[in-house]
C-alpha cells in the first residue's frame, strides 16, 4: 500500500464516470431486454454507491476545512436534480392525458405527485401490498422510486456527517471513528435489508432504510481513500475483480432472486472495488477506456437517460397495445439518448451551472426549487381532477342514453341485471341501462365485502383471519378457500350461504391459492398449512369450495390433488370453480369511451378464457366436482366487458364484486347439478 493521496479527491474520476455509464446502460437494458440482462436492475445500486462516495467525499472535505454549509449543499443538489427531474415529470403528465386510458389517470396522478415530492418509493411500498395496484398497469414514473431514495439520503446524510464530525472531534481519532460509525450503519442497514427481503419483500424493496447501507459503503470507501491508495499493480487486480463482479451481477441476478439483501453485495462490492482501484495511470488502457467518447457521453447524460427511458417504454407499449419488438426497442434506446442529451444541454446544465455566489441567490435557489416541486406535484393532480369530472359525465351519459332509447325496450319486458343478460332462459331485454354499475372511473371501487370486513389478506401480511358467515348452527359446513379471484367471487358465495342455510367459513388470501406449500416458509405457506390443518382435523366439512387465478396457478396437477385427497378421504366434497375470464385494456377502455354502445366492448372468447391448471386438475380427478360459469361471462364467440348494465372487471383479471353478486343464482344452478348436500338440502328447495 502507498500513502499517496489518490486521484479520488482532487481530480476528475474517470472510473466513476465509467460506473455511471455502465449502470444506466444496465438499467435500460434490463427494462428493454429483461431476458438478455436479467440482473440489470442492479445498476440502480451502483448509482447509490456512487452517490454515497461522492457526497461523503465532498462533505467530509468541507467539514475538515471548516467550510461546510447546509445551504450550499442543498442548493447544489436542487440545481443538479430538480431541473431535469421536474421537467420530465411535466412532460409525462401531458402525455398521460393524451395517450393513456382514463382508467389509469387516478393512479398515475398520485404517482406523479409523489415523484415530484420525492416520496415515490414510499407510495410504491404501500401500493405493492394493495390488491388493485398489484395488477394495475405500470406507471410511467415508477422509476422515480430510486431518485426518491437518493433525495431522502441527501436530505439526512449531511446532518449525520456533521454529528459524526462532532464525535470525531471529541475522540481525536477522526478516520478511525468515522470508519467505525459508518461500518455500524452499514451493518444495521444491511441486516434490516436482509430482514425485509425475507419478511416483507415487495414493500421492502423500496424501503429507504434498507438501502442506506449501499450509500454508506460508498461513504466508507471515500473515508478510507482519503488516507491510503492502492499501488498500481494492486489497483489493476482490484479493478479487474471489481468489473468482473459488477458485470457478472447483471447476468447472475434475476427477478426471482430476493433483492436487495445479501444479493446486492455483488454489484455493490463490484462498484466499490472499481472505485477503489481508481484509474491506474493516465496512459494506461484503463484511462483510454474510461475516457472513450462514448463512455463520456453516456455518463454525462446518464441521469436524464434514466429519467426518459422508462416513460418511453411505457408510452410506446400503450400506443402499440403490446410489447415493442427489438427494432422498435433499438429506436427507443436511441431516442432515450437523444432526449437525454437535449435535456442535459438545454434544461439541466443552464440551471445547474448558473453562478450562485451570494447568500440571497442561494436562498432564492432553495425557494424556487421547493416551489417548483410543489407546483409540479399540483400539476400531477390534473389527471385525477379530469378523471373525476369524466366519472360524473359517464353517469350523466348513461342516464341520457337510457332516456333516449327507452322506447326500444319491448313491452312487458324488463331490463336484464348483470349475468341475467346472458341467461337464455331469462325473459328480459339487455339494455339500455340508466348507469353502469359500478362506475368504471369510481376511485372508491374495491374488492368487496371480504376485504372490507377484514376477512381476506394479502400474501405479504402476517395475519390469518378466519371468518364465518351464514348460519353458525347449521350442519351444512362449507369452507371457501382461495386467492384474490376467490375474494372477488365471495359475494355470490355469501348469498348462497344465506339462502341455503350454510355455516360458511372463509380462508381467503391474495396471491395464495389452495395447494401444497412451496417450501419457502413464507406467509403464504403458513396460510396453506393453516388451511390444510383446519380442513383435515375436527368435524368433517360438508364441502370445500375453491377458486384460483389461472395465470398464477401451479401447472402441476399434483400440487392440488395432494391437498384435496386427505380432505375428500373424510367424506368432504371438494368443488372447484373455474377461474373467471380475463380482459384486455382496450376492452375496458372501450366501456369508458363508448358508453352509448358499451355492450359491444368485448374480447374474443379464446383470448379471454385461458387454461386454468387447477380446474384441469379437478376435471381429471374422480370425486372432485367442477363448476364453470364461463357462459355467464361470455357469448359463444366473445366475452363482453359490460353485461346487463354491470362492468364485469375491476382491472385486467379481477371481477367487480358487484357483478359477482349477480352470478349467485347461476352458481346455485351449477352446484345443484354436481352436489347433493349444498343446494338440494336447502330449506328453500
Amino acid at each position: 500500500m502507498s500513502s499517496r493521496l489518490p486521484n479520488a479527491d482532487r481530480g476528475f474520476r474517470h472510473e466513476i464516470n465509467a460506473l455511471r455509464a455502465i449502470a444506466v446502460v444496465a438499467v435500460i437494458g434490463f427494462h428493454f431486454w429483461p431476458n438478455l440482462i436479467p440482473g440489470g436492475y442492479a445498476g440502480v445500486d451502483v448509482f447509490f454507491v456512487i452517490s454515497g462516495y461522492l457526497i461523503t467525499s465532498q462533505i467530509v472535505r468541507q467539514l475538515d476545512d471548516g467550510a461546510f454549509s447546509f445551504l450550499d449543499f442543498y442548493q447544489r443538489r436542487i440545481r443538479r436534480i430538480f431541473p431535469a427531474a421536474l421537467f420530465v415529470l411535466v412532460i409525462i403528465t401531458v402525455v398521460v392525458l393524451f395517450i393513456t386510458s382514463p382508467l389509469e389517470w387516478a393512479d398515475f396522478a398520485g404517482q406523479i405527485s409523489a415523484s415530484a415530492l420525492f416520496v415515490e418509493n414510499w407510495l410504491l411500498s404501500i401500493l405493492s401490498v394493495d390488491y388493485l395496484a398489484s395488477s394495475a398497469s405500470p406507471s410511467p414514473v415508477e422509476h422515480y422510486w430510486s431518485l426518491s431514495v437518493e433525495e431522502q439520503f441527501y436530505l439526512l446524510w449531511p446532518a449525520f456527517l456533521v454529528v459524526t464530525a462532532w464525535i470525531c472531534a471529541k475522540t481525536r481519532s477522526t478516520t478511525r471513528t468515522r470508519v467505525v460509525i459508518l461500518a455500524t450503519v452499514i451493518a444495521i442497514s444491511l441486516l434490516y435489508s436482509i430482514f425485509l427481503v425475507h419478511s416483507d419483500p415487495a414493500p421492502g424493496y423500496f424501503n429507504t432504510f434498507g438501502r442506506v447501507w449501499e450509500f454508506a459503503c460508498g461513504a466508507l470507501l471515500s473515508v478510507v481513500l482519503t488516507r491510503r491508495q492502492l499501488s498500481r499493480g494492486a489497483a489493476v487486480t482490484v479493478g479487474l475483480t471489481g468489473w468482473a463482479l459488477l458485470l457478472s451481477s447483471f447476468w447472475v441476478l434475476s427477478a426471482e432472486i430476493p433483492f436487495p439483501g445479501v444479493a446486492a453485495l455483488l454489484p455493490v462490492g463490484g462498484a466499490l472495488l472499481v472505485a477503489a482501484a481508481g484509474t491506474p495511470s493516465s496512459e494506461s488502457v484503463w484511462s483510454r477506456a474510461y475516457a472513450n467518447p462514448v463512455v463520456m457521453f453516456v455518463a454525462t447524460v446518464s441521469f436524464a437517460a434514466y429519467l426518459w427511458h422508462w416513460p418511453l417504454l411505457i408510452f410506446t407499449a400503450d400506443v402499440i397495445d403490446g410489447p415493442p419488438n427489438n427494432l422498435l426497442l433499438v429506436a427507443m434506446f436511441a431516442a432515450t439518448l437523444l432526449l437525454a442529451w437535449l435535456t442535459t444541454r438545454f434544461v439541466e446544465n443552464p440551471l445547474r451551472f448558473r453562478p450562485a455566489r451570494s447568500g440571497v441567490r442561494r436562498n432564492r435557489t432553495m425557494t424556487v426549487g421547493v416551489v417548483a416541486a410543489l407546483m409540479v406535484a399540483a400539476v400531477g393532480t390534473i389527471p385525477l381532477i379530469l378523471v373525476n369530472v369524466k366519472a360524473v359525465d359517464l353517469s350523466g351519459m348513461g342516464a341520457a342514453v337510457s332516456t333516449t332509447d327507452a322506447s326500444s325496450i319491448s313491452n312487458g319486458s324488463q331490463l336484464c341485471v348483470g349475468a341475467q343478460a346472458l341467461d337464455a332462459q331469462a325473459d328480459c331485454t339487455d339494455g339500455p341501462y340508466p348507469v353502469l354499475t359500478p362506475n368504471p372511473l369510481d376511485p372508491d371501487r374495491g374488492f368487496g365485502p371480504a376485504i372490507d370486513d377484514g376477512c381476506a389478506t394479502t400474501r405479504d401480511e402476517d395475519v390469518y383471519p378466519v371468518c364465518t358467515f351464514g348460519n353458525p348452527a347449521s350442519k351444512i359446513r362449507v369452507a371457501y378457500v382461495g386467492d384474490s379471484h376467490a375474494i372477488t367471487m365471495f359475494p355470490a358465495i355469501e348469498q348462497l350461504a344465506i339462502a341455503n342455510d350454510w355455516n360458511l367459513t372463509v380462508f381467503l388470501r391474495g396471491r395464495c391459492s389452495w395447494r401444497t406449500p412451496t417450501g419457502n416458509s413464507d406467509t403464504c405457506d403458513k396460510f396453506r398449512q393453516m388451511v390444510q390443518t383446519s380442513l383435515t382435523t375436527g368435524e368433517p366439512w360438508t364441502a370445500v369450495i375453491t377458486m384460483a387465478t389461472r395465470g398464477a396457478a401451479s401447472k402441476k396437477a399434483e400440487d392440488y390433488r395432494d391437498v384435496w385427497k386427505p380432505v375428500m378421504a373424510r367424506g368432504t366434497q371438494v368443488v372447484v370453480i373455474e377461474d373467471n375470464p380475463h380482459t384486455t385494456d382496450s376492452a375496458r377502455e372501450c366501456v369508458v369511451t363508448n358508453i352509448a354502445d358499451a355492450r359491444s366492448c368485448a374480447d374474443p372468447r379464446d383470448i379471454a378464457i385461458e387454461r386454468d391448471p387447477q380446474f384441469v386438475a379437478a376435471t381429471s380427478m374422480h370425486g372432485v366436482a367442477t363448476v364453470s360459469l364461463s357462459d355467464y361471462f361470455c357469448r359463444p364467440d366473445s366475452c363482453p366487458t359490460m353485461i346487463g348494465g354491470y362492468v364485469v372487471y375491476l382491472d385486467g383479471n379481477h371481477l367487480n364484486y358487484q357483478y359477482s353478486e349477480t352470478l349467485a343464482p347461476y352458481l346455485a344452478r351449477e352446484l345443484d347439478t354436481v352436489t347433493k348436500d349444498l343446494i338440494a338440502s336447502s330449506p328453500s328447495n
